[in-house]
């Protein structure tokens, strides 16, 4: 099952740029790629919001603000540190932390 296979290699797979943030748009999990080219440590990344790092389009080139954003792969404009900003796909996903601030679950399916 092929998305088995993806989440088994999530931490590993360096040529994915993935991230996962929760409803208020932090990042919680950036992929070394995503790090790599975004130009900042992935621990720096984790204090930081999406919208600080990339501008996600709709395939009809429109923005999406955070409240517009499900689970899947965008375009997105990275602001890449020191450098200038391109335009690469990414994936992105969504969790809610919970009530209790660690217990993960799908958001917005």
């Amino acid at each position: 099952m092929p998305h088995s296979r993806l989440l088994q290699t999530i931490d590993t797979d360096h040529e994915i740029l993935r991230c996962v943030t929760d409803t208020d748009g932090r990042l919680i999990y950036v992929s070394p790629a995503m790090s790599w080219s975004l130009g900042h440590s992935r621990s720096d990344l984790l204090q930081m919001n999406l919208n600080t790092v990339a501008r996600v389009y709709e395939p009809n080139n429109n923005e999406i603000g955070f409240d517009g954003l499900r689970p899947g792969f965008y375009d997105a404009v990275l602001e890449r540190l020191d450098r200038d900003p391109q335009l690469m796909n990414v994936r992105v996903d969504l969790v809610d932390r919970g009530l209790d601030g660690r217990r993960l679950q799908d958001a917005r399916q």
